[in-house]
């Protein structure tokens, strides 16, 4: 990026001007990455934790005057620093500073280990989280994704008087449930790294063999809040069935994608909206699976919430063709997507003629919220005949036709997917006149589990936008030959028409005579 400036200095009458100076700046673009040696989340006192730390330099130049700054955690104790394999001083706090400098596309890295310290007054397991940072000039450039850690309680380790490290989980009601609660901002149901933790999440634990929440040994239900680094722990559970459900404001979030593909666990969210029993009412609620503990502790149990976004997908049944079949041949007349369509039969047809009509229903996502028609609802009119053959796609159950063609068909927002249905009239003298016909979404899906913001699938509500319907009209055709008899001729000089024929024959003559 150049940039360029001058000095301008006036002094009474005089002004100076510098000479210019111009300059380009390079982007700096650093790769900053963390990891510790501890894979599970949990760990004991007493235990090492070993920080990698890795900067690359992607641009093509010198780097200069960069700084790493780690505040290691206070319940740790930093035994040995180093950078490129050689050793640093170990400050005196737990505030790392380190200063760098980066050839083009150069990679270096720290290693910190450090130990969990012994602390009397840990009765609760004890959330701890470390990242990293790269400034350079004071102005922060890089950050990582923090990396969390859980310190059990009771691993009691001291030199005076010494006392072994207890197994883990060697109480059956010493279990627990750890996670993260983070902002999607771009709603892919992945936990990136710079994307924003949340504090203030509420989890609660569900026993599924009594519907009722979990309580401790004085009574009180056992629940976790979300620390400043989105991190909960739930803890002294018993062996058991759980569901774990979250408390979150409804008003601001909606969940984001449930356990999406391709992802390993820590960076899914393991939450979703379902119906439960709860205490003996059902509550629609933000919950987990079923978790099983069995003298064990689980982690990554997360909840990623995304910008409230809208759910709607529209219906939109229309006649796009209508065939004639009878002893005269088969006639064709095509429609563009009408939702009133006529057709017209000759009175000496009617008998005899089969009326096949095709309908296309559209389904049009007209929300944010990508999600599935799974079932498509027809309340045919008795009117109409259903034929499995024409429509392989379909169903019938009582009165009412079903496809469940769009099920896994995902549908994007703005995009529409169609069906199409096919219904036979058989005709007489005496059954013409106009057949409506009605569809419905009865059944739809997204991965948010989010309702559909104006409908509700199946409840056959004329005012939404998920209920469409479509009307033909089958009339005799007009314009036939007419043959008067002798009483019409009759009856029309009775009411004073004469006047009117003779009038015409007059001028009929005239133009004979003209010739």
């Amino acid at each position: 990026m150049p940039i360029a400036f001058s000095v301008d200095i006036v002094k009474g009458n005089e002004d100076y001007k510098s000479n210019n100076w111009q300059d380009s700046v390079k982007n700096i673009d650093i790769n900053l990455s963390m990891k510790s040696n501890i894979q599970d989340e949990y760990v004991k006192e007493g235990e090492s934790i070993v920080y990698t730390i890795e900067i690359q330099n992607k641009t093509n130049a010198n780097t200069k005057s960069l700084i790493v700054k780690d505040a290691i955690p206070k319940q740790l104790s930093i035994n040995k620093v180093t950078l490129n394999g050689e050793e640093i001083q170990i400050p005196t706090s737990n505030e790392l500073n380190i200063s760098l400098e980066l050839a083009p596309n150069e990679t270096k890295t720290i290693l910190v280990e450090t130990v969990v310290d012994y602390s009397e007054s840990r009765r609760t397991p004890e959330p701890i989280t470390n990242t990293v940072s790269v400034e350079l000039f004071g102005e922060n450039i890089a950050t990582t994704a923090p990396v969390n850690h859980i310190i059990l309680a009771d691993q009691i380790v001291s030199e005076n008087p010494p006392r072994p490290i207890e197994p883990n989980n060697s109480n059956e009601e010493n279990n627990n449930i750890m996670g993260t609660a983070w902002y999607d901002e771009n709603a892919n149901g992945k936990k990136e790294q710079d994307e924003k933790l949340l504090s203030g999440i509420k989890v609660k634990l569900l026993n599924v063999e009594t519907n009722n929440f979990v309580k401790n040994g004085e009574g009180q239900v056992i629940e976790a809040t979300t620390n400043d680094n989105g991190v909960y722990v739930l803890d002294n559970i018993p062996n058991g069935q759980y569901i774990a459900i979250f408390e979150y404001d409804k008003s601001q979030y909606n969940l984001t994608k449930y356990k999406a593909e391709g992802l390993v666990e820590a960076e899914n969210s393991n939450v979703l909206l379902n119906q439960l029993l709860i205490e003996n009412e059902t509550k629609e609620v933000a919950s987990t699976d079923i978790l099983k503990i069995e003298n064990r502790n689980i982690s990554n149990i997360n909840i990623g919430l995304a910008k409230i976004q809208k759910f709607d997908l529209e219906l939109n049944k229309s006649v796009s063709r209508i065939l004639v079949q009878n002893a005269s041949g088969t006639t064709v007349k095509e429609y563009q997507n009408t939702n009133l369509a006529k057709i017209e039969i000759p009175g000496k047809e009617l008998n005899g003629s089969t009326v096949i009509i095709e309908y296309k229903i559209s389904v049009t996502n007209k929300g944010e919220i990508e999600g599935y028609a799974k079932k498509i609802a027809d309340y045919v009119s008795s009117d109409l005949k259903f034929s499995s053959e024409l429509n392989k796609d379909w169903y019938q159950v009582g009165n009412t036709l079903y496809t469940e063609k769009l099920a896994n068909e995902k549908i994007k927002a703005g995009e529409t997917k169609t069906v199409v249905l096919t219904l036979t009239k058989a005709m007489t003298e005496n059954n013409t006149g106009s057949i409506p016909n009605i569809a419905e979404i009865a059944e739809s899906y997204n991965e948010l589990g989010q309702k559909d913001i104006n409908s509700t699938p199946g409840n056959r509500s004329m005012k939404e936008n998920d209920y469409s319907s479509a009307e033909t009209i089958i009339s005799v055709k007009t314009g036939e030959e007419v043959v008067y008899t002798g009483l019409v001729i009759g009856a029309i000089v009775a009411l004073g028409v004469v006047a009117v024929v003779i009038a015409i024959k007059k001028k009929s003559n005239k133009a004979i005579i003209g010739k």
